[in-house]
């Protein structure tokens, strides 16, 4: 993630200034330079780079469950900072890092690129319209490849480090749902296993192409497939599919509503959207958000990355609260460990209990 960040912060040039970079790997480190054509600073302790003075904010790109140490010691260090997702692995964690940034005075933005696309911001736009009505109901089918490994990314396989498959990949889809019903979650009950990404298993752990390589610490605990039912306040719902071994070319989410629904196709980049006249559907593109607009900005990474980005600077440059905050970011995680908490207990979790 932090070369797609960089992507994206190398097309505003003129805002900012990529300064240093902290890995434990020299050999990463000089990749990032050698991509970008830089000379960036390099630590191998994130300590150091905080203790630099001429840094005004960081992004943190860490494994999960390095996040609320990392982020933490940024806003001490008097850093703003844009935290990827998940924010941390219990909402407690999270409790902990926005009051460190509210005792710091600094920017915190959550990295849910979602919420800065031009696709979900003009759905949600259409959905606040009343075309469908009230949004009463969602669903998402997220069917994609293993997650990477080698390289020190096999702590994705391992629960403890993660938070599992539904919190590092999917809060960014219970994050949609809960921006376009308006609503957040009451109850979760989710079932799920894992039966076939595992080094016995039909589908090896790690990208199709990659070479197979598991390391011998290294330990793949979490589930590869699983279908979540998510109550929500006033009664609305919605359900997500996770499939880690069958993948399909889209990713869509909908909604439907009282008058009708609208589904968006993140591959595709549309909108589909029925007015509940029978047989009627209609399509339309997103609308072009502002930094677009410019021209020559595209997103290198997840829709809605440039923008992520582009918001995180200017809410630096203006010390103002950040569109997709941590409070934002702390909510995402309820249907998320709820829907892990009951696939392993197997029983519906209230979200009180987290």
């Amino acid at each position: 993630m932090a070369v797609t960040h960089t992507h994206d912060l190398m097309q505003f040039s003129e805002e900012c200034e990529v300064t240093a970079i902290a890995d434990i790997s020299d050999e990463r480190m000089n990749a990032f330079n050698h991509t970008f054509r830089i000379d960036a600073r390099k630590y191998n302790d994130y300590k150091d780079l905080l203790s630099d003075k001429q840094i005004d904010a960081v992004i943190i790109c860490s494994p999960n469950f390095l996040h609320t140490e990392h982020a933490c010691a940024a806003f001490e260090a008097g850093k703003h900072v844009l935290l990827q997702k998940p924010m941390a692995l219990s909402l407690s964690d999270c409790d902990k890092i926005i009051a460190a940034s509210e005792k710091a005075g600094k920017v915190l933005q959550v990295g849910l690129v979602y919420r800065y696309s031009a696709l979900f911001r003009t759905m949600a736009e259409i959905i606040k319209s009343e075309r469908i009505g009230e949004p009463l109901m969602a669903w998402c089918h997220e069917f994609r490849v293993p997650f990477p490994i080698g390289r020190e990314r096999e702590w994705r396989y391992d629960q403890k480090l993660s938070g599992g498959s539904l919190v590092e990949k999917d809060c960014h889809h219970f994050d949609l749902f809960q921006w376009m019903l308006g609503a957040l979650p009451v109850s979760v009950h989710a079932f799920g296993g894992q039966v076939t990404v595992k080094e016995d298993g039909p589908v090896k752990p790690g990208v199709p192409g990659e070479p197979y390589k598991f390391g011998q610490e290294n330990v793949n605990n979490i589930i590869d497939h699983a279908w979540v039912n998510i109550e929500f306040e006033r009664n609305k719902t919605a359900n997500l599919g996770l499939c880690l071994f069958a993948a399909n070319r889209d990713l869509p989410l909908g909604v439907i509503g009282e008058k009708g629904w609208i589904e968006a196709n993140v591959q595709q980049n549309k909108l589909r959207i029925f007015d509940g006249r029978m047989g009627h559907i209609d399509e339309e593109q997103p609308k072009k958000l502002s930094h677009e607009l410019a021209g020559g900005v595209r997103d290198f990474g997840h829709t809605g990355g440039a923008l992520e980005v582009f918001d995180f600077l200017n809410c630096v440059r203006k010390n103002r609260k950040a569109f997709c905050d941590g409070k934002i970011g702390r909510e995402s995680l309820y249907a998320a460990l709820a829907a892990e908490m009951s696939i392993r207990e197997k029983r519906v979790v209230q979200i009180s209990e987290l």
